[in-house]
């Protein structure tokens, strides 16, 4: 048999698919009975090679068989016949043909055919014909999978598995090569290819460029040639650097010295850290001081150091590279603090305040803290660093004390200052309030308090004594002083001063020959002075007023501001203002009747000041008129005003013309053809008032006042009536919601109203009319 040729059916073996079969036919005799059953008579397969190393293939089967209805085909091992289709003659001498797809990675070699059919009478034929198909040799597959990983400073190592099929003749080698990956350094070193044995699996990759990405390729090779290939990447180890600084380096302040801890660095750049430098600097001169400690661990102690003064510590770590950068730190050495000198002891009332100056040496950090004693046995008070004096309280009276004060600092307490003085606690006197000032009052106002000061028992009065006036001014929450006045014979003192807002008060005496405890003085609520104007011109309904004045203190802009009326008995706000710069305000109001008002400006109160109230100022508001109604009507884009009569004809009798006529102070023009009587009239200033509603409402289009043309006597030659054909953008006539304009006549007075539902007379399906 020959590839690609037709098969005999006879079986055909060869030591080669190189040697050609021999053709075998049946012999035949013209007496022989007809065979039994289908009979195959050659077999072509097309194409006789196929490759199908790394896809499927696709090849035509096509087989000459006699006495058959059915013929299927297997080639190879394939588990699943196809079903041929019958090409050419007929099913007692026919050429059956089919396609047939040859699996990828079928191994190499020679693929039988194997035919079977059926006659009508479903009698049986199984035919084999060797050789058939040639599958041929071909490169492996790609490696399965290919692992790289890094392997020290510039080296990889790379493993793979072996390709899911060998092309037929087995893997007899592989090839692994590496190259910098794209965007890598271009000088990087590209190793040679690594040619390994059928048997190999990994293969380390040395003398590579330290901290470089690679990408390593794996392929395959047999006797057809080399396969596809199978690549991974890595990043091999970067290069030895200096370690990082040392972390978290803190010290602990000793006397004349500083203990240095820190951590071990984060990274030691690949080479193990051999030691540490420890050095302080001082701030004041900037220049180290020695010694440089050496240390191969945390922590260690910098001596002969000088308290009080600030040391930047670094601390730097080793490695075979070299010094990393430092980690920092700073410390100021310190011991406990030298005494403190009392200077002066006030006695008062079981109670006595210490005075004393610091130490000399704060020991090199600040004194925190200071112990008073009074004796043995007696109380101990303890007040913050930055104090120089405390109150001793719970002294017996009439007995003398002395005291000793004691400076602490983070290093502890000091040494003990010598004893005061002695002193004798005595009762003191007390203060009082005569007269408080008036609440509340107006910003510029001044306030005045008279106080005296008088002993505890008999209300004496103690004279040549300082009494100081208090405020806590809001939105402050601290005390400042205002006023200082010195008593009389009587012991009183008049204190008086301007406040700027509102403000919490009290009496102080300051200590001295007689104390007094502080005395609360009634609350000043300072309002805000408003200036407004005092007479206004006189406006009608729907003219805007605009009022403009001042406030003090400033305030922010912005700011509300309201205009109140005196209404039914009480003041109510007509209008809201701002704010227009610090000191000035804007309030607009546009009044809706005609009245005589009362008018006053009020800006509230806020976090400083109580609410502040203009002088009033009667304001006269005239009934509006037509001409403003009018010119309401003109201004509001919502309403429109026909400029053609329905029946087209123009005259300046239209809707809009009339409502121009009347905004000028004219009277309104009367149509003159057909029904219409020509003329002028004036136009009911209620009529007027229904169309600006209606523009407050919705949009509408007024078709008619008093022009066009009606029955005879109609109410719109009177300036009377009013006619709508479109409401919020839908004709009446044509399904319209007009109930919004029939509200609005109604409510301005309409005496009657037409329209589609309701149309008495006739004439009004497609419009709203109403009159007045």
């Amino acid at each position: 048999m020959l590839f690609g040729r037709t098969l005999l059916r006879t079986a055909c073996a060869t030591a080669t698919l190189a040697v050609a079969c021999a053709v075998v036919a049946a012999p035949s005799y013209a007496d022989d009975p007809a065979p039994a059953g289908p009979s195959l008579v050659a077999v072509t397969v097309d194409p006789a090679e196929v490759d199908v190393s790394t896809s499927p293939a696709v090849v035509t089967v096509s087989a000459h068989v006699t006495g058959a209805e059915t013929v299927a085909v297997n080639l190879g091992t394939d588990p699943t016949p196809t079903s041929l289709q019958l090409a050419s003659g007929d099913t007692a001498d026919g050429t059956w043909s089919g396609v047939v797809t040859v699996p990828a990675f079928t191994p190499h070699g020679p693929l039988a055919a194997h035919v079977t059919a059926t006659d009508a009478a479903g009698t049986p034929m199984s035919t084999d014909v060797d050789a058939a198909l040639l599958v041929l040799d071909a490169v492996p597959a790609a490696p399965a999978s290919v692992t790289v990983s890094p392997a020290g400073q510039g080296a990889l190592d790379v493993s793979w598995t072996a390709p899911p099929a060998n092309g037929g003749s087995g893997v007899d080698s592989y090839d692994v090569a590496a190259e910098p990956a794209p965007g890598s350094d271009p000088a990087a070193v590209v190793p040679a290819v690594a040619t390994l044995g059928s048997a190999a699996r990994s293969v380390p990759l040395a003398a590579l460029s330290a901290g470089t990405r690679y990408v390593v390729r794996v392929t395959a090779h047999n006797t057809a040639g080399t396969g596809t290939a199978a690549q991974a990447d890595a990043t091999t180890a970067p290069p030895l650097t200096v370690t990082d600084a040392p972390g978290a380096v803190a010290t602990v302040p000793g006397n004349a010295s500083l203990s240095v801890q820190w951590l071990v660095p984060a990274s030691d750049g690949g080479s193990a850290v051999t030691g540490y430098a420890v050095s302080a600097t001082p701030r004041t001169s900037g220049v180290p001081v020695p010694p440089v400690v050496s240390a191969t661990a945390s922590p260690v102690v910098l001596p002969g150091l000088v308290n009080g003064v600030t040391y930047d510590v670094a601390v730097t770590a080793a490695n075979g590279v070299g010094s990393s950068l430092p980690g920092t730190a700073y410390g100021t050495p310190r011991t406990v603090p030298g005494a403190p000198a009392v200077v002066s002891v006030t006695a008062g009332d079981a109670a006595a305040v210490v005075r004393w100056t610091p130490p000399v040496s704060n020991g090199g950090a600040a004194v925190e803290s200071y112990t008073v004693t009074a004796g043995p046995g007696r109380p101990v008070v303890t007040v913050p660093g930055y104090e120089r004096a405390a109150n001793v309280t719970q002294l017996a009276n009439g007995l003398p004390v002395t005291f000793t004060v004691v400076a602490v600092n983070a290093a502890g307490p000091g040494t003990a200052s010598a004893p005061s003085v002695a002193v004798i606690p005595r009762r003191p006197g007390r203060l009082v309030v005569v007269t408080q000032p008036k609440t509340p009052v107006v910003t510029g106002t001044r306030s005045t308090v008279v106080a005296a000061l008088t002993t505890t028992v008999g209300g004496i009065g103690i004279s040549g004594q300082q009494v100081e006036l208090m405020a806590r001014v809001k939105p402050a929450t601290t005390w400042k002083r205002v006023a200082v006045g010195t008593t009389g014979s009587n012991g009183r003192v008049t204190l008086s001063a301007t406040l700027p807002a509102s403000a919490d008060l009290r009496l102080h005496h300051a200590a001295g020959a007689v104390s007094a405890a502080d005395v609360a003085v009634r609350s000043v609520a300072v309002s805000i002075r408003v200036n407004a104007p005092t007479s206004a011109a006189r406006v009608r309904v729907g003219m805007t007023i605009v009022v403009r004045g001042s406030v003090g203190p400033a305030k922010s802009a912005g700011a509300p501001v309201y205009l109140q009326g005196y209404v039914r008995g009480a003041w109510r706000t007509v209008a809201s203002g701002r704010m227009t710069s610090r000191t000035a305000y804007q309030v607009s109001w546009k009044p809706g009747s005609a009245a005589a008002y009362a008018l006053r400006v009020v800006k509230p109160s806020d976090a400083a000041n109580s609410t502040g109230t203009s002088g009033q100022w009667r304001q006269y508001v005239d009934p509006e008129n037509a001409a403003d109604v009018a010119r309401a009507v003109l201004g509001n884009r919502r309403i429109t005003l026909e400029t053609t009569h329905d029946s087209g004809v123009r005259d300046l009798a239209t809707a809009r013309q009339n409502v121009v006529d009347v905004a000028a102070g004219r009277l309104a023009r009367r149509s003159s053809y057909q029904n219409a009587p020509g003329g002028y009239t004036s136009i009911d200033i209620r009529l007027l008032r229904a169309i600006r509603a209606m523009g407050a409402a919705g949009t509408v289009t007024v078709s008619e006042i008093a022009g066009g043309s009606h029955a005879p006597g109609s109410m719109h030659y009177s300036g009377h009536g009013l006619d709508i054909n479109w409401v919020n953008g839908a004709h009446v006539g044509r399904g319209a919601a007009y109930g919004m304009a029939i509200n609005a006549c109604r409510a301005n007075g309409a005496v009657r109203v037409f329209s589609p539902s309701y149309d008495p007379y006739g004439g009004h399906g497609n419009h709203v009319h109403c009159d007045w």
